[in-house]
């Protein structure tokens, strides 16, 4: 009796903060299973983030292996650089799998979910509690922003919150009066002295729970609130400066591929208004590409392209 020839198919995994997705798909892009689990972001909580993820591939992996042979998987995870035995877990997963691995950053999922690997230039702006730009040129990355909300943060959901905070912080010290934002986002955020803003920022788990806020900015924003608009405007501005220093890094041409994710830019036409201001004012073009609806998809493009490398390698 003849051994079942089987199909070829991928895994690839999309590990974000709050959740992480495992797909498999033929080689033709079509989704043949998928589950989601929780946390996956290594700078997060680490030893949930590897269970999610290990168990999530094995289960898919046992779902398909009876009809499908899995030929590669793509593992993006957010907060990659917060783990330093990749190497390591690279090597246990390719001898579990029994196919080759690649472990990478959700951003670079993210880019590829806009690029389709048809293009080796590109640069994907990630919006949502945090903030992150990641740019390609051929062989060549860059990450601009990614450093977290304790080093660096600009453009984001929380960065825009802890922005009007601080403002109300200089106000109190300097004796002045809150400005009306400021004084409707306390009473938003439960308090009504802004010294009792301390123990919201430095609870665990506090980042999300903040850039929730970021929602109250923007109906305060449609409503009329300059200092709204002009938070939002500026998040824009600033998002569009950190795109402009990925360019000048990577020397991309006028009309690269340029896209969006993240929830920061859900009804965020102030956003985009102060982004696309910056990107006029230093005569900055791109070719703008709206993404797939789930980032997972760069997943797939990551281990067709990688299939592909392994085959001529026969």
């Amino acid at each position: 009796m003849k051994e079942k020839l089987l199909e070829k198919c991928f895994i690839g995994v999309d590990a974000g903060g709050t959740k992480t997705t495992i797909q498999a798909f033929t080689l033709n892009q079509q989704v043949i299973t998928s589950i989601q689990l929780g946390v996956g972001s290594f700078a997060n909580s680490l030893k949930e983030a590897l269970h999610n993820i290990e168990n999530g591939v094995r289960i898919v992996y046992n779902d398909v292996k009876n009809d499908y042979h899995v030929s590669y998987i793509v593992i993006g995870v957010s907060g990659l650089g917060a783990y330093s035995e990749v190497e390591k877990l690279h090597k246990e997963y390719e001898q579990q799998f029994n196919c080759p691995v690649e472990i990478t950053s959700d951003t670079r999922v993210a880019l590829y979910s806009i690029t389709k690997g048809e293009t080796s230039s590109g640069i994907i702006v990630l919006a949502g509690t945090g903030v992150a730009i990641f740019g390609q040129k051929g062989n060549q990355t860059q990450m601009i922003g990614g450093w977290g909300y304790l080093l660096h943060e600009r453009g984001s959901a929380y960065a825009v919150v802890r922005n009007i905070i601080l403002s109300a912080i200089s106000h109190y010290e300097k004796g002045k009066p809150f400005t009306e934002l400021e004084i409707a986002l306390l009473n938003e955020m439960g308090v009504t002295q802004v010294a009792d803003v301390k123990p919201l920022f430095y609870q665990q788990n506090h980042k999300e729970k903040i850039a929730q806020h970021a929602k109250f900015i923007k109906e305060r924003a449609h409503q009329g609130d300059l200092q709204a608009v002009e938070e939002l405007k500026q998040a824009g501005r600033d998002l569009a400066e950190q795109v402009h220093d990925c360019v000048n890094l990577l020397k991309l041409e006028p009309g690269t591929l340029l896209g969006h994710r993240g929830g920061f830019f859900t009804d965020g036409e102030l956003i985009f208004q102060g982004f696309n201001e910056y990107l006029m004012k230093h005569d900055l073009h791109f070719t703008i590409v709206k993404p797939e609806a789930n980032p997972i998809i760069g997943a797939y493009y990551l281990a067709l392209e990688g299939y592909q490398k392994e085959l001529k390698k026969l």
